[in-house]
């Protein structure tokens, strides 16, 4: 495995949100929300470097503010709906004429983290000697007790099982991942392609209370009250 020698952070943060317009540099708690996640980065001790892609003028200039590196703008077809995020990381790399060793994956979207989370998931990868390591949470509904809906208003189980406990506390515990932190070793995401890989992707659990992953305004106003109480 590759030694982690050299770590570079990439804040992802788009312009263009249909679930909610502007999202990155909204006003969260008397910061642009993208303001959260260069704060957490550059309070961590294990990143070199700390570096924004986006192609929006008004978020790069919000996280140039927050103390963060923008040296360029994402290239506008590394910022649609169906671009790939793998494309943009390394377009920055690439761009950056950068040789890490490693690279985290930091979403704007994940205001809550901290940076002992993205510490904690960079020690896991390397005391491991793994090849990726992410966070996640523990999922808030049991997946064992979601359905499908058919055609005919019937419902299915989406994991069959025959025997399933009658008590919610007696179902396995199921994690999900939580968008928070990402890290992989920089030769093994340029061919793998994706930090996900089963068996082989370590998990970092954080709590939920700093796991909310903004999409709509509902996860919003939750990230609100959340970092009021944080806050206060």
């Amino acid at each position: 495995m590759t030694a982690m020698t050299r770590v570079l952070a990439v804040i992802a943060a788009r312009g263009g949100s249909k679930g909610l317009p502007g999202k990155n540099v909204r006003p969260l708690a008397g910061r642009p929300m993208i303001a959260w996640s260069v704060a957490a980065a550059l309070a961590s001790r294990r990143l070199q470097r700390i570096v924004v892609s986006t192609d929006d003028a008004d978020i790069a200039a919000a996280a140039a503010e927050a103390g963060a590196e923008v040296p360029f703008l994402r290239p506008a077809e590394l910022a649609t709906d169906g671009a790939s995020l793998i494309d943009a990381i390394f377009h920055a790399v690439d761009t950056l004429s950068e040789t890490p060793s490693h690279i985290v994956l930091l979403q704007a979207t994940s205001p809550l983290r901290l940076a002992a989370d993205i510490d904690g998931c960079v020690d896991l990868c390397a005391g491991r000697g793994a090849p990726a390591a992410a966070t996640i949470c523990e999922a808030a509904k049991s997946p064992y007790w979601m359905f499908h809906l058919d055609p005919d208003g019937s419902v299915r189980l989406v994991i069959p099982q025959d025997e399933l406990p009658q008590q919610r506390q007696a179902l396995p515990v199921a994690w999900t991942a939580n968008g928070a932190v990402y890290v992989a070793e920089t030769n093994w995401l340029r061919r793998e392609r994706t930090f996900w890989r089963p068996g082989v992707t370590l998990g970092y659990p954080m709590p939920a209370e700093r796991s909310v992953d903004i999409d709509s305004l509902l996860d919003f106003r939750l990230a609100e009250m959340l970092m009021a109480e944080r806050t206060s």
